[in-house]
């Protein structure tokens, strides 16, 4: 079947229409029918202003064989003739208006007119359930009608059951009743504003006299109609869904200029039994004029813009030679209402000056082309697929055009090697190395995309796991139910993951596609799901025999990477959905097992694009993880999209809500789409949005019962959180270990950020779960969030719990690059930073404080063997309500080493603290987290270090917390102060012993051989005697090369105030003696101090216990602090909280 240009009948009914690619009906009949076989046409070329002539040929090749008995002749594909010609004469819908109360079925009619030119013994239908049960399968579609909803971009999909006669000549018409929606394939249907896009992939032929099925027609290359865009025929097919159980008709929005010549505008509104109201975009409209005593009728149209889509309102010419004194209107309704079709007249006069306008402007809606004035979206995923790169120069290419045009995630094809995995082009992993390298360095996150089901490039692995087909020959698509292909490819992901340093994994091919497997472990699996042999399941068995595989391969992936990499963001790339191949993207993303939903988005047409990705949306209940893929080429002809046409496509996703925009690929992008993107939506830059990594809890479990509304706060908070657990195989801190390298996680680590803001001032403390942070680190950190939020340097509190088993930061033994582990931890700290300011709420707040005895122990007075037992047993905490009492979260504070777990299991934990805080956020809902006080000398009550230390005094913690928060009264008057100084403390007078310590060489012959093994084994725990001898003569020696250059450091120290209680921040390890001495001088207020925030420069004894020599005290890199250094702070910092209470 192919559209070909009459030029005799051009003065027909559609004679001058300009047609915008109507690829309408029937492009590619391919059938056995009447003996002769019906062709593919590839041909996708339509003339302008050509009637819709459609030519059924016969020639070649079929996808199907029909059944030949009823047919009695041989294929002949040398004897191509035509069969059978009709053209498309008008498409027409009596209703305007359709009942519909949310409910899968549909019910409605529209019609086809058509003139059969030449005739054949056949006839077409959609109808379900008629066509060959496994012709669907092959194809992966069955016909269906398309419905775009206006009023919600989206695309529905109904069924219906036409029926259109090519047996005789002459002029048909063919009415076409829909009764049901599928809810797979397309959206849910909702009320409002819908057209009938067209017929998606296929007809079914009939024998005319039989009714029986023959074959089926695939309307190859491009599976939809165009309706929409058809001069005089989209407009018939546009309707309004409503509830109908009631409603009410009027004319409204009148606008006119009231001068000879001019123009005037009016709407038809529906409001239904819900009482949603509706604009209706056809109707029967007519209009008279009065104008110097005399009435005439006027011409009136419903607008539609170029695309088809309708404008919802209509538009009249007032008389050129007259000026208009009186308009009455009279527009006729058809509503097709539970109680059948009703006709409802309604009319409306307007005498002139009403709705009197100078300037007439034509409303527009979606798809119109019009930007809208969106706010800067400097937080979107911006992704790139890449193909082709397979030299380090065309990475360097790669990564320049990106960070060039402000993208900020590269997706690289990958494939399976045998040293794990490669870029697709490449020969071997040392490519894909550097191009993590070079990503991240630049500011790009990795996700590469793996090809999970289609095995065809692997033939070794496909003739492992390839599907079974009946004859006992390999199919290219792996068998998802099998376990052992499950295991293989999840450890495939597992070790790309790990190995490479990966942000995500981008699951591709993650369909079946019409392979179906009939191994005997699929035929003892498939008749104990069903009770019944395989080779007896139907179509729908298989459906959904595959969805449940297919749900269990990404389950058993993503599951697998979690363990490894809990941040790691796990996506899948999905097409327009098929019933068959088991691919259900959006409910894969509604259950967790994968984090981003990549909705397939290549159509030429912007309108199905939108339509599609519209639909996805409306399955998916997290809409911000659902990110539109957009062709840079269109398809069917893989022609290379305009720079402009990408760019609406871009400005529409985002009308749509979309938080990611993915362009697929790099081979395809021209220079021009790269400078269209940097000059267009991409000018600034941008975060990706990846929404799993950021939380904002709500908190239902404790409410105040006030009386009286509370008066609405000045004070506003914003709470922010993101993951920046390490992977497997990283170097961590684990300190006093000679395996740095994480075997696991027990639990996830996180940057917390907080932000305090009234009218005076405003703050942000971040609390990050590692060891430490380097001045360096701290200064670049707060340059990134001074460049989300314009704060001072001393508005910005950034401190270390002091985790021993988190990432590696402060370079305690050379070769180790923690580069990875800093990026990591400045991303994470953006990204908390940036969800706490973008949802801020109006709060009040005030301090609360409980006592933890015997959770603390003085570890430097058991070190001396004294009897001292000075500790400091308060857990102070700020409790954060919302403007109307709800409770939402706590940060607290208290003073001990992070140490219960150090080293067990070599796995990343946040300790003791990480414990407290999950009971109390599992107890009382909202946020809560951790800052670390004056802890150099304090440890938890000592013990052997484990996992269930950890457990145990963090339950304990826990217990003691959650009563006293809910008794603390709060308040919306919260003053908020900083100030910060940079001080000169002292350095240590010992001298560091180098006298009986590894030399500098031999120091760093066993660091390097550390630091370059993949996995550091057991035996090493052997080797704890010479790795600590290492590592202390490293620090001494560095020590010592400082000591040459100074006596003095400097460091910063600031001061804060919120409410009631100061805070100092010391960047170190300083001893509680400390804590005791700042409180002693503000007797009248809560003074507390905040280790490791804003740098580290290691331990801080007091004066008396300097003088003794322990580990806190011995000279080494980490405890060069001099025997005043915490006098100074401390003086320092009285000083400036004096000056905070005076402001």
């Amino acid at each position: 079947m192919k559209i070909t240009t009459d030029e005799s009948k051009t003065g027909t009914l559609l004679s001058g229409s300009k047609f915008l690619h109507p690829k309408l009906l029937l492009r590619s009949f391919m059938a056995s029918v009447i003996g002769i076989s019906i062709p593919f046409i590839q041909d996708n070329v339509y003339a302008e202003n050509d009637p819709m002539l459609i030519e059924i040929t016969s020639g070649q090749g079929r996808i199907l064989k029909a059944d030949k008995s009823e047919v009695g002749k041989e294929d002949n594909a040398d004897s191509a003739q035509i069969l059978a010609r009709f053209r498309l004469e008008k498409m027409t819908m009596k209703d305007h208006v359709i009942h519909y109360q949310n409910t899968k079925d549909v019910n409605f009619e529209f019609s086809m007119i058509y003139d059969v030119i030449n005739e054949a013994p056949i006839m077409l239908t959609s109808q379900k359930g008629l066509g060959y049960e496994w012709y669907g399968w092959q194809l992966g579609y069955e016909p269906e009608w398309l419905l775009y909803n206006y009023s919600s971009p989206r695309i529905s999909q109904v069924y219906a059951r036409e029926r259109i006669d090519l047996s005789q000549k002459g002029v048909f018409e063919s009415v076409i009743p829909v009764y049901a929606s599928d809810q797979v394939r397309g959206a849910p249907l909702v009320k409002g504003i819908h057209g009938v896009a067209g017929l998606f992939y296929l007809y079914y032929i009939l024998d005319a006299k039989s009714d029986k099925y023959l074959d089926a027609s695939p309307l190859k290359n491009d599976p939809w109609m165009k309706l929409a865009q058809i001069d005089g025929i989209g407009k018939n097919l546009t309707f309004t869904l409503a509830n109908l159980q009631s409603y009410s008709l009027r004319i409204d929005d009148f606008k006119g200029n009231w001068k000879a010549g001019g123009e005037f505008h009016m709407r038809i509104k529906l409001k239904d039994a819900d009482g949603d109201e509706f604009n209706i975009p056809r109707a029967d409209v007519s209009v008279k004029c009065v104008a110097n005593g005399q009435t005439r009728p006027i011409p009136i149209e419903a607008v539609f813009d170029e695309n088809g889509i309708p404008q919802n309102y209509y538009r009249g010419k007032l008389p050129d030679d007259a000026v208009a004194d009186e308009l009455s209107f009279e527009a006729r309704v058809s509503c097709l209402s539970p109680d059948g079709r009703k006709e409802t007249v309604i009319t409306k006069v307007f005498k002139k000056g009403d709705g009197a306008t100078e300037k007439m402007s034509e409303p527009r809606i979606l798809l119109s082309g019009v930007e809208k004035k969106l706010p800067s979206a400097n937080k979107e995923t911006r992704a790139l697929y890449s193909v082709d790169v397979n030299t380090k120069e065309s990475i360097d290419t790669l990564i320049k055009n990106l960070n060039d045009a402000n993208f900020n995630v590269v997706i690289p094809a990958i494939w399976p090697s045998p040293d794990g995995v490669r870029l697709r082009r490449a020969d071997n992993s040392e490519l894909l190395n550097y191009l993590v390298e070079r990503a991240h360095k630049s500011g790009l996150e990795v996700h590469p995309y793996y090809s999970v089901m289609n095995l065809k490039r692997a033939k070794d692995i496909m003739a492992q796991f390839g599907s079974l087909n009946p004859d006992g020959t390999r199919n290219n698509f792996a068998c998802c139910h099998r376990p052992d292909f499950r295991k293989w490819v999840s450890a495939k992901l597992v070790e790309a993951v790990s190995k490479y340093n990966l942000d995500g994994i981008n699951l591709d091919f993650i369909r079946t596609q019409s392979a179906r497997c009939f191994c005997d472990y699929c035929k003892t699996a498939f008749k104990q799901e069903f009770g019944k042999d395989i080779a007896d399941g139907n179509s729908d068995d298989w459906i959904s025999w595959q969805e449940k595989g297919m749900r269990e391969v990404v389950a058993c992936i993503s599951s697998s990477i979690k363990k490894v990499k809990p941040q790691a963001i796990v996506s899948a790339y999905c097409l327009v959905p098929q019933k068959r191949g088991g691919q259900r993207g959006w409910q894969w993303l509604n259950s967790g097992i994968i984090d981003v939903m990549m909705q397939s988005a290549y159509a030429n047409d912007t309108f199905l694009r939108v339509g599609y990705v519209g639909a996805a949306m409306a399955k998916a209940e997290n809409k911000d993880n659902l990110y539109p893929c957009l062709g840079v080429h269109s398809k069917p002809q893989l022609r290379v999209r305009e720079p402009a046409r990408l760019q609406e496509d871009i400005i529409l996703m985002r009308q749509l809500g979309a938080k990611g925009i993915v362009l697929f690929c790099d081979h395809i992008m021209t220079d021009e789409h790269f400078r269209m993107l940097k000059e267009g939506p991409f000018a600034e830059k941008a975060r990706p949005f990846f929404q799993k990594n950021l939380f904002f809890m709500s908190s239902p479990n404790l409410k105040k019962n006030r009386k009286t509304k509370m008066k609405k706060s000045k004070f506003s908070v914003g709470y922010g959180v993101s993951d920046i657990t390490p992977s497997i195989g990283e170097f961590c801190s684990f300190r006093l270990s000679p395996n740095k390298r994480s075997l696991g996680v027990h639990d996830n680590l996180y940057a917390h950020a907080l932000y305090l803001g009234n009218s005076r001032d405003e703050m942000i403390l971040v609390s990050v779960d590692c060891v430490a942070l380097p001045d360096v680190t701290v200064m670049k950190i707060k340059q990134a969030v001074r460049e989300i939020i314009p704060l001072t340097e001393a508005q910005i509190l950034l401190a270390a719990t002091h985790t021993h088993n988190g990432a590696e930061t402060i370079g305690e033994e050379p070769y180790v690059d923690n580069s990875l582990q800093i990026e990591r931890i400045l991303r994470g700290v953006t990204d908390a930073v940036s969800f706490a300011i973008e949802n801020k709420f109006e709060a009040r707040a005030a301090w609360g404080n409980a006592d933890l005895p015997g959770i603390a122990k003085n570890r430097f007075a058991a070190r001396i063997g004294s009897d001292i037992t000075k500790v400091d047993s308060r857990a102070d905490f700020l409790k954060i309500e919302d403007a109307d009492g709800n409770y939402k979260g706590i940060f607290w504070h208290f003073a001990a080493h992070p140490t219960t777990c150090m080293k067990a299991g070599y796995m990343n934990s946040a300790d003791y603290y990480g414990v407290a805080n999950k009971l109390v956020m599992e107890k009382l809902g909202g946020f809560c987290f951790f800052f670390n006080g004056a802890c150099g000398n304090i440890n938890p009550e000592l013990g052997k270090r484990s996992f269930e230390r950890s457990e145990h005094f963090g339950r304990e913690i826990a217990e003691k917390l959650i009563p006293e928060i809910p008794i603390v009264e709060t308040s919306a008057d919260i003053d908020l102060k900083s100030d910060i100084t940079e001080i000169s403390i002292p350095l240590t007078s010992k001298k560091p012993d180098i006298s009986s310590v590894p030399s500098r060489d031999e120091i760093l012959e066993y660091f390097k051989n550390i630091s370059s093994l993949e996995i550091l084994p057991d035996e090493y725990e052997k080797h704890w005697l010479r790795y600590q001898s290492c590592r202390t003569a490293w620090w001494r020696h560095k020590l010592i090369d400082i000591l040459k250059e100074k006596d003095s450091e400097n460091i910063k120290v600031a001061a804060h105030k919120i409410g009631d209680t100061f805070i100092l921040t010391v960047p170190g390890e300083i001893f509680i003696e400390f804590q005791f001495e700042l409180q002693n001088a503000f007797p009248s207020y809560r003074a507390m101090i905040f280790g490791y925030s804003n740098g580290y420069c290691g331990y801080i004894p007091d004066a008396a216990s300097f003088e003794f020599d322990t580990y806190e005290t011995i000279p080494t890199l980490f405890h060069k602090a001099g025997k005043n250094a915490g006098a100074e702070i401390v003086k320092k910092g009285v000083t400036l909280i004096h000056k905070l209470s005076q402001k």
